[in-house]
């Protein structure tokens, strides 16, 4: 929710720059700098952050500790950075294709998402 916000915050400002500097329209004219801006920032920020939060002893970033969540191995183990990055790649089969992978927690026994059952974690409360 935190990094929602904060994307939401960055993208008028950005929009309102590249319209007032280069009079173009980011909707209609060039779309693919804004993509190209979100996947930068997702990769040198969200990526590690979210990566090394979990596999760090707090094993959650700051939105699951505010929650009093925790992402572990299927044993209850702390998660390696290794299986963390995993799991943050297979978040983006979770978000494909309706965010069908994270809508799987509803069906599935242990309440996990694609990219849980793909990287074998779970979100403990």
């Amino acid at each position: 929710m935190v990094l929602y916000l904060i994307n939401l915050l960055l993208d008028l400002p950005v929009r309102h720059f590249f319209d007032r500097s280069f009079g173009v329209s980011l909707d209609t004219e060039i779309p693919f700098i804004v993509g190209g801006l979100y996947i930068t920032i997702f990769l040198a920020v969200v990526f590690p952050y979210s990566a090394v939060m979990e596999s760090s002893r707090w094993q959650a970033t700051f939105g699951k500790i505010l929650l009093g969540n925790k992402v572990t191995d299927l044993n209850g183990n702390r998660i390696t950075l290794l299986r963390s990055t995993g799991r943050m790649f297979a978040r983006g089969l979770s978000g494909m294709v309706l965010d069908l992978g994270y809508w799987m927690a509803l069906f599935t026994k242990r309440k996990q998402t694609l990219h849980d059952i793909l990287a074998e974690t779970i979100v403990l409360n």
